[in-house]
């Protein structure tokens, strides 16, 4: 919505293989919901993640994102990255 600031950290992602790797998102009014995309260039983003409670934990393989509405803080941890993981990733919210 209008005056909704996204902050992410790091802006950018250059995985280290097998090095675990978390990213870090901060929003400022609130919000439905929150969506991690992974974009590899030349390509459409994709959806890794839509995450709407507080508290929600959601696993898909070594990926995996939390939510914390008190502190408007999302998290997306990659463990164990592989070649094929380095791409863009970010996030959105409603």
């Amino acid at each position: 919505g209008r005056g909704q600031q996204v902050e992410q950290s790091p802006a950018s992602l250059n995985l280290q293989e097998g090095e675990s790797t978390i990213l870090n998102c901060t929003y400022t009014s609130s919000i439905n919901n929150l969506q991690w995309y992974r974009h590899y260039v030349g390509k459409s983003p994709t959806v890794l993640f839509i995450i709407f409670s507080d508290g929600d934990e959601k696993q898909q393989g070594r990926f995996k994102t939390t939510l914390n509405t008190k502190k408007r803080h999302s998290s997306l941890s990659i463990s164990a990255p592989q070649p094929g993981d380095s791409a863009t990733y970010f996030c959105a919210v409603e």
